[in-house]
């Protein structure tokens, strides 16, 4: 091969990559927005023995990502000695602002009847990840905070709402406190998991529930992640902890 050819090919070839390159980090026009980088990402996430295919999408900001918080929730699900999938088996869960649907799919793998909920852009994601991972007795639905449609929800009711890092902006607090109080019903526990932001306002969410919801944290190993079991204070509840503080849960008796 003479030296003119490869020359050629060469230039080509970096043509080429050039050009792949500009098409992944050039921003692009998308829903209003100025977009950078590949739309579409896929990952394995592993929790206990349950490994999760995702797709995730670096155009919905916060709901495209899987958040540390989400792993730090998802870390306390497959470790604690009794949230087995003989608990889970049959449990009626509703996920608020599921995002790429990571901690309702654990859920769903361990044998819940679980429905992800987010805003209507988000649903396809959830979808290709349900797609995906192939659990039985789990469905991506749209439901907007606050609205009518949350009463859909309620019949019967849940028996446990999950709902992890749905409190980075105070402007959701009033919507999202009437919603969980939609959804609870006397016998649902909530799963609530969030991170410690600078400048937090998260006491002002928590006052929202004061008299209507019993709120119990769980000693966690993050110093940023705190995770919290909520009831309804006329449901019947025992504290069920194991060995490790870190593990103690609200767990409601009546199931």
């Amino acid at each position: 091969i003479n030296a003119e050819y490869m020359g050629h090919f060469l230039s080509v070839y970096f043509f080429f990559v050039f050009a792949v390159c500009c098409s992944m980090a050039l921003p692009r026009r998308h829903n209003g927005c100025w977009e950078f980088g590949p739309r579409d990402v896929q990952t394995v996430l592993h929790a206990g023995n349950v490994h999760l295919d995702l797709h995730l999408n670096n155009y919905q900001a916060t709901s495209g990502a899987v958040w540390p918080c989400s792993r730090t929730l998802l870390y306390y699900l497959s470790t604690a000695s009794h949230l087995t999938a003989e608990f889970w088996t049959g449990r009626r869960v509703v996920e608020l602002g599921s995002g790429t649907g990571c901690v309702g799919l654990y859920l769903a793998a361990m044998g819940a009847e679980t429905v992800l909920t987010d805003r209507s852009e988000v649903v396809p994601l959830l979808q290709r990840n349900i797609a995906a991972n192939r659990f039985n007795g789990c469905e991506a639905r749209t439901l907007e905070w606050g609205t009518e449609a949350v009463r859909d929800f309620c019949n019967p009711y849940p028996d446990v709402v999950v709902a992890c890092e749905c409190v980075y902006s105070d402007l959701y607090y009033p919507v999202l406190a009437e919603t969980l109080l939609q959804l609870t019903g006397p016998n649902t526990v909530i799963l609530f998991a969030y991170r410690i932001r600078e400048g937090d306002t998260i006491d002002n969410f928590f006052k929202l529930l004061e008299g209507k919801l019993v709120v119990k944290p769980i000693l966690c190993d993050h110093p940023l992640h705190v995770i919290c079991w909520i009831h309804n204070p006329a449901s019947k509840t025992q504290d069920s902890s194991s060995s490790s503080p870190m593990y103690s849960a609200l767990i409601p008796v009546s199931y």
